[in-house]
C-alpha cells in the first residue's frame, strides 16, 4: 500500500491551554465573629485606622489587626490607602449596605423595646442642607439637650450615596428641599416658608420703597438650582430652598426677567456676595430677619410672593423601632 502523501495527512488537533478559572473563594463564616464585622462596618464609615479606633476605644494596632483578619478571611484587600485615606475596593463596598442594615437588625432585635429618651445615649444621624440647619439644628439640638441629654445628634450633608445610606440605616431623616424619592421613603412637609428679596445694608435699593421692576433691573445672584441625582431610583436635593426654575418661570408669568449674575452653591455664598455687593439675592424669610438683625442686611418691602418647602424624609419601615418614631415626633413640632 503507497504512503499517503503529505496533503493525505490529516492535520494535527491542536488544542489551546485554557487558563484555570479563578473563583472567589466563600468566606469561612465560622472565623468571623461580630467584632471583627463592627470594626470593618465603622472602618467603611470612617475611611481612617483612627478615627476607628477612637469610636471604638481601641488601640491604632488593635483595629490593623482585625483588618489584616478581616482581609485574610474575606479574601480581598477591602481597603486602599492614599492621600484622602482610606478607599474601600469595589468588594467593600459591596459589602457595606447589606453588613451595616443587617448590624443594624440584629442590634435591634437586642434592644430592649421601651426606649426612654432621658436615659438612652443613641446616636441620631441626619442629613441637613445649609437652610435646614440654620432654620431647625438648633431648636432640635436644644429640644434634645433637655429630653435627651445622653444621644448624640450627627448632622452630615448629602452624599451621592444618599439612598443607599437610608436604606442600610446609616442615615435616620433627611431635612432639606427634597425634590424626588423612591416610593419606599416618606417624605413630610415640616414647613412652609415665604421667600424675599435681601441686599446689603447700604444698597440703593434699600434707601426707599423698591419697586419690583427695579429689583428686577439690579443684577442677581441665586442658589443652583439641582443636586444631581445618582440614579432614577435616587433621592434628589436641591442644594437650598430656591429653586431657580420655578422662581423664573413664576417671574415670567408677571412679565418680569431677573438678571441672574452669579450662581452659587448654597444660600452662604449667596448671602456672603449680597454682602459685599449691589447684588439681590433670596432668601427665607425667617432666615433673612436673623440676618437682618445680626449682619445688617435688608429685606425688601416688594416681596415676590414665591414660596419654599422643607421636607423630611425617612424610609417608611424605620418607624416601627421607638426611638426613629421618636424623634420623627419631636422633628414634627419644629
Amino acid at each position: 500500500m503507497p504512503a499517503p502523501r503529505p496533503s493525505d495527512r490529516p492535520l494535527p488537533v491542536l488544542e489551546r491551554p485554557t487558563a484555570p478559572v479563578r473563583q472567589r473563594a466563600e468566606p469561612d463564616v465560622g472565623r468571623l465573629d461580630l467584632n471583627l464585622l463592627r470594626v470593618l462596618d465603622i472602618l467603611l464609615e470612617e475611611r481612617s485606622v483612627t478615627r476607628t479606633a477612637a469610636r471604638l476605644d481601641l488601640t491604632q494596632s488593635a483595629v490593623s489587626h482585625t483588618l489584616g483578619r478581616l482581609r485574610h478571611t474575606l479574601g480581598d484587600e477591602l481597603f486602599q490607602r492614599n492621600a484622602q485615606g482610606l478607599q474601600p475596593t469595589r468588594r467593600a463596598l459591596e459589602i457595606a449596605p447589606a453588613l451595616h442594615a443587617a448590624l443594624a437588625r440584629l442590634q435591634g432585635a437586642l434592644t430592649p423595646i421601651d426606649f426612654d429618651p432621658a436615659t438612652s445615649d443613641r446616636s441620631f444621624r441626619v442629613v441637613a442642607d445649609a437652610s435646614a440647619c440654620a432654620l431647625l439644628i438648633p431648636a432640635l439640638a436644644a429640644r434634645l439637650q433637655a429630653r435627651a441629654p445622653n444621644a448624640q445628634l450627627q448632622i452630615s450633608e448629602a452624599s451621592l450615596d444618599l439612598t443607599q445610606q437610608l436604606d442600610a440605616g446609616q442615615v435616620d431623616f433627611v431635612l432639606g428641599a427634597v425634590t424626588a424619592a423612591p416610593e419606599r421613603f416618606a417624605r413630610e412637609r415640616l414647613r412652609r416658608e415665604g421667600l424675599v428679596w435681601i441686599v446689603r445694608a447700604g444698597h440703593p435699593l434699600a434707601q426707599g420703597q423698591a419697586t419690583l421692576e427695579a429689583i428686577m433691573a439690579a443684577p442677581h445672584v441665586a442658589v443652583a438650582t439641582q443636586r444631581a441625582a445618582a440614579g432614577p431610583s435616587a433621592v434628589t436635593l436641591r442644594p437650598g430652598w430656591e429653586d431657580t426654575g420655578v422662581v423664573d418661570a413664576d417671574l415670567a408669568r408677571l412679565g418680569l426677567r431677573r438678571r441672574v449674575r452669579v450662581m452659587t452653591p448654597d444660600i452662604y455664598s449667596a448671602r456672603a456676595i449680597v454682602m459685599s455687593s449691589d447684588m439681590v439675592g433670596l432668601a427665607p424669610a425667617r432666615l433673612a430677619l436673623a440676618w437682618g438683625r445680626r449682619d445688617g442686611l435688608r429685606v425688601l418691602e416688594t416681596q415676590p410672593g414665591l414660596m419654599a418647602d422643607l421636607s423630611l424624609l425617612y424610609c417608611k419601615d424605620r418607624l416601627a423601632e421607638p426611638p426613629v418614631a421618636w424623634l420623627r415626633s419631636l422633628l414634627m413640632t419644629l
